[in-house]
């Protein structure tokens, strides 16, 4: 006879439980590339990273935008090497807020949508779990790209550990992945006095940044595509007005120049954004009357 199997402990239990109501709340990651074109990845609650299938995805037309026509540029190029099968590099857009970064992204995500493009959108925590990501889509056909939206980590440095990581392991794991980055810090070395205390000068008078700040470095030097942004000054911000304005069906006047000047004025920076945010106002007030 055998000996009685013991009962399972309290964290066994618990596991069980987990793995139980994930595969309840989620369908399987494999499965999920089966579906859409457009996923997010995740934290698991339970640990390891999660795809939800995202529906109806929103890629703006290259069209509404204005005053990015290099980046796109660029950008478009290096998309459209990647699915020809060519040599292409994973991207990193900088520049302040709301200067089109995402837009451009997006937008060029959408123009090659119907070629097959598969974008899964993601965090810096999400990144950290890229190297599971990548094994399974080593294994599809299609051409996949890993947007993170406002990649930052702050002080966390068990994330930036984590996520440089698997950052440098993931990007050369699947030739069907590619990783395109946004960032709102326009430098990535860092500017602050605290963060340059670690640096020292040599003999030779030269400046030695410090461990972390050559960490960060390395990490940025894995995009070879870097694509800086930068705010439209009151011309520039005044053309994508009056082409937002156009847009929405609306005929441009010198009065609502004006006022599109002083609604950014109350509001921050002048950029792409507050110009869509106003046209959107003033077509508000067109359709009230």
């Amino acid at each position: 006879s055998h000996p009685p199997t013991p009962p399972d402990s309290s964290a066994t239990a618990l596991h069980r439980i987990a793995d139980l109501l994930e595969s309840v709340i989620a369908p399987d990651n494999a499965d999920a590339l089966n579906h859409g074109a457009l996923w997010r990845w995740d934290r698991a609650p339970f640990g390891g990273g999660k795809l939800h299938i995202a529906p109806r995805p929103r890629f703006p037309a290259l069209s509404e935008l204005r005053g990015l026509g290099e980046q796109i540029e660029l950008l478009t190029h290096n998309t459209s090497q990647f699915l020809n099968g060519q040599p292409a590099n994973h991207a990193l857009m900088t520049g302040p807020r709301g200067c089109g970064k995402s837009s451009a992204a997006r937008g060029v995500f959408g123009k090659f949508h119907k070629r097959g493009l598969r974008v899964v959108e993601t965090s810096p925590e999400g990144l950290a779990l890229l190297p599971d990501l990548a094994a399974l889509i080593a294994q599809r056909r299609e051409k996949f790209i890993v947007f993170c939206d406002d990649l930052s980590f702050a002080d966390n440095n068990d994330l930036f550990n984590r996520m440089k990581s698997a950052l440098e392991g993931a990007m050369t794991a699947a030739d069907n992945l590619l990783v395109y980055a946004t960032s709102n810090r326009r430098y990535m070395i860092p500017e602050r006095h605290a963060e340059n205390r670690a640096a020292q000068f040599g003999e030779d008078d030269e400046l030695h940044p410090d461990e972390s700040t050559e960490e960060k470095a390395a990490l940025f030097d894995r995009f070879g595509l870097w694509l800086p942004f930068f705010a439209p000054d009151w011309d520039e911000y005044d053309s994508i007005v009056r082409h937002r304005l156009s847009l929405a069906g609306i005929k441009p006047t010198a009065a609502m120049t004006r006022e599109a000047r002083q609604w950014a004025e109350t509001r921050g920076p002048h950029n792409g954004r507050a110009a869509r945010q106003f046209a959107a106002v003033v077509a508000g007030r067109k359709r009230k009357k």
